[in-house]
């Protein structure tokens, strides 16, 4: 994560899916009134705080090997 508190990303997703949904470009939350140039922005802004807010996963993969059958 960047070291940015989970809780207050949490907070901007919320005011930025709220603005995005009603169609609204600006944004209120904490001390903070942003007003962004579209939606399209928005958006681009809601898929970067997802993904800083989504735990990175490793990925096991199993092999498995026979001689004889299957």
């Amino acid at each position: 994560m960047t070291g940015i508190d989970p809780v207050r990303l949490a907070e901007e997703y919320a005011a930025l899916r709220e603005a995005y949904i009603s169609g609204v470009r600006v944004v209120e939350y904490a001390d903070r009134k942003v007003e962004y140039r579209s939606l399209t922005e928005i958006k681009r802004l809601m898929d970067d705080l997802q993904q800083q807010m989504t735990p990175v996963r490793s990925v096991r993969q199993v092999r498995i090997r026979t001689r004889r059958g299957f």
